[in-house]
């Protein structure tokens, strides 16, 4: 069995496009659904997709294409031609370094508790949704916050922008 059939038929419970469950039907290894999670993370975080038990089950090993499911340890985001993505999932607990002039952004769902340290003129985004908990420390840097719901935490310092996020019905 390809690896995206049942991750497909969940995301089609939660109502995904003809043209993407078609895609993820015939995936047989992780990175092209973390790709997709990344590109259409509007959707996969307004219908908590994948889910937890997904997550668990699949991509325990996905930390290479960016996802990181209860993940202990430190993770470098370096200055990069190219946007870079990461997502933490489940119970992860990480230190996030941005280099000088990283340009990226930060998927932080579920229990995470996540430190990130922005630094000089990297331009980072945060996505932060569920109970997830983040520190910033982003003195010469700019981090922008979209905090979805009211049960997540932070604490910050320098010049980080809080935006408080609904999804559009």
């Amino acid at each position: 069995m390809k690896i995206g059939k049942e991750i497909a038929l969940e995301a089609k419970k939660k109502g995904i496009c003809k043209e993407w469950f078609a895609q993820m039907l015939k995936i047989s290894h992780l990175q092209p659904l973390c790709d997709m999670y990344f590109r259409g993370s509007d959707w996969a975080m307004e219908n908590d997709f994948p889910n937890i038990t997904l997550l668990r089950k699949y991509f325990s090993n996905a930390a290479p294409y960016g996802f990181h499911t209860d993940f202990v340890g430190s993770v470098g985001l370096l200055n990069s031609v190219k946007h870079q993505s990461i997502a933490f999932f489940g119970n992860s607990v990480a230190d996030v370094i941005c280099a000088p002039f990283a340009v990226c952004e930060i998927f932080i769902r579920h229990n995470s508790k996540i430190k990130i340290v922005a630094e000089e003129n990297a331009f980072i985004v945060v996505n932060l949704l569920d109970t997830a908990t983040i520190e910033i420390e982003a003195e010469n840097a700019s981090v922008k916050v979209y905090q979805y719901g009211t049960n997540s935490n932070f604490t910050v310092s320098g010049n980080v922008e809080i935006i408080e996020k609904t999804w559009a019905k």
